[in-house]
């Protein structure tokens, strides 16, 4: 990984841009401003380590990823939950700008093709790497707009957290350079939460590789009686 090259600060706003593929599985897209948006999610919980403005705020993408290589998070079920089922992995994702301060305009946001991959871990899991309990292909749009791509893996299902679990969460490209992905803007939150999977170097804390903040990576979910984990 080439880090060094990280874009300057500056404020994402929103309109909606769709795209399709039936290859891969499709990313719900959805822009920050969307008004309706809060009220179709339903109860959902999203766990994230990152400080990002949910609303459209300011945030660094981070350049210098090459193919093949993963940037990921683990998140923490809140310790009141019983059991916490996985919807989707919410991924923010944007290219370089170019124009004004005032007038910023992405160069690509054509939709792109990524891996992810997921586990759910016990809290006292130590370590960087992130084990693949679901692996599957999605496409997301770069630009201003969440892309929750479905926690469904290719030949598995991931199973329910529980309260005071970890969920690991990764996104591996399949481009180098932009699109990336953003990182917030006032420090990592936990060193060991943050990762990287570097070629080459293979997985580590982002921290090493000079990384000043949180990936804006997230896990959306319900909480959900034993029962309807095994549906």
């Amino acid at each position: 990984m080439r880090i060094g090259k990280i874009l300057g600060l500056f404020v994402l706003s929103a309109t909606l841009i769709a795209g399709a593929n039936a290859d891969l599985l499709q990313s719900n897209t959805v822009s920050f401003d969307d008004a309706t948006y809060s009220e179709l999610a339903g109860p959902e919980l999203v766990l994230k380590n990152d400080s990002f403005v949910d609303g459209g705020g300011q945030a660094y993408l981070q350049m210098g990823f090459v193919s093949g290589e993963k940037a990921g998070v683990f998140v923490k079920v809140p310790e009141n939950v019983k059991f916490f089922k996985v919807k989707n992995f919410r991924i923010l994702m944007g290219s370089e700008m170019i124009g004004t301060n005032a007038s910023p305009v992405e160069t690509n946001t054509a939709p792109v093709a990524v891996y992810f991959n997921m586990a759910v871990l016990d809290a006292n899991y130590r370590g960087a790497s992130i084990p693949e309990q679901i692996v599957n292909a999605a496409q997301v749009t770069p630009g201003p707009y969440w892309n929750d791509v479905p926690a469904e893996g290719a030949d598995t299902k991931l199973g329910c957290a529980r309260g005071g679990d970890l969920i690991g969460a990764a996104i591996e490209f399949t481009h180098s350079g932009t699109p990336s992905v953003y990182r917030d803007i006032d420090g990592i939150m936990d060193m060991t939460k943050n990762v990287i999977m570097a070629n080459p170097g293979g997985w580590n804390y982002s921290a090493t590789f000079g990384v000043r903040g949180d990936w804006v990576l997230r896990v959306v979910g319900e909480e959900v009686s034993e029962a309807e984990c095994k549906k």
